[in-house]
């Protein structure tokens, strides 16, 4: 379950971790919901860098 604030952020401990594992790497994090049964697929094509 994906939490998000008011204004459509993503929160939450995973996106937490998400974002001190890119600090730490030196990257930009940008977060995107998709449906689970699109993950694999969106990996595929280059869309999404990680699940």
């Amino acid at each position: 379950m994906t939490m998000k604030t008011k204004d459509g952020k993503i929160i939450g401990f995973d996106s937490d971790v998400a974002q001190l594992i890119a600090s730490a790497m030196g990257v930009k994090l940008k977060l995107v919901q998709i449906e689970f049964n699109n993950l694999i697929d969106a990996l595929l094509k280059g869309k999404i860098d990680m699940i």
